[in-house]
């Protein structure tokens, strides 16, 4: 426990008060506070020990996650590039054509990335699309992060010009989950009417697109939004699966 309060706390430091290289120099000091714990044996000297290692493995960790995974992608932002991406999750609408989730290598590094495209129809799970992208990062030199590097996806990518889409000879086992919310998506809609499928499709997966924006203002004013997102539905699903085995 007081190992992941001191790693937890150095992760919020080091996320919100990034400082490059300063941070190998935490994970020193936290360490060396740490060996000169071990000189005592009271409770006290235990509980900071701890915490002193937790906090020196997390500075390390951001440390080599931004100098060794991130620092390629700041040297290509605004640049564009010739890749394939495996698209990994069912494509989405929008404004000027769709957006889909997918994997991209670069510099022999593998990057979640958010696809945007005003000339293709649709993608599908497992789909490899190859052309040319405008590379843009989710995040800038200050380590300030956007909505979606909040979810682990570091990279924007437009795709400019022609392009090839080649379907899968088999769909990948980390596509799978997207595959079976789809066919459940299905189901809902062939099963509940009209006026009960939004809520259907919020219980169960959390997809709270068809609700309407009075309805989701009512929820929040009312103080029972969470039931649409962390229900007892989900509780009893577990539980009868767990009876059942």
């Amino acid at each position: 426990m007081w190992f992941v309060i001191g790693f937890t706390a150095a992760c919020a430091v080091s996320v919100y008060l990034f400082c490059g290289n300063w941070l190998l120099l935490l994970c020193f000091a936290s360490l060396s506070l740490a060996a000169i714990t071990l000189a005592g044996k009271e409770k006290s000297f235990k509980v900071s020990r701890f915490i002193l290692l937790g906090c020196a493995v997390a500075f390390f960790w951001v440390w080599l996650f931004h100098s060794v995974y991130l620092a390629d992608l700041e040297k290509g932002d605004g640049e564009s590039v010739d890749a394939s991406v495996r698209i990994t999750d069912y494509s989405e609408p929008t404004d000027w054509g769709i957006a889909a989730d997918g994997n991209i290598e670069l510099e022999g590094k593998r990057y979640r990335i958010r696809v945007y495209s005003g000339d293709v129809s649709q993608l599908s799970p497992g789909e490899i699309l190859s052309g040319t992208f405008r590379i843009s990062t989710t995040f800038d030199r200050e380590q300030t992060y956007s909505y979606q590097s909040g979810n682990g996806v570091y990279l924007i990518g437009t795709l400019k010009g022609n392009y090839t889409l080649t379907p899968p000879d088999k769909i990948p086992l980390s596509c799978y989950p997207a595959v079976l919310r789809s066919r459940i998506v299905e189901l809902l809609n062939q099963t509940f009417p009209e006026d009960t499928l939004a809520f259907a499709r919020a219980l169960l997966l959390g997809d709270r697109s068809l609700l309407e924006y009075p309805v989701l203002s009512d929820l929040s004013v009312s103080g029972i939004r969470h039931v649409v997102a962390v229900s007892g539905l989900h509780v009893s699903i577990l539980f009868s699966l767990v009876f059942a085995i």
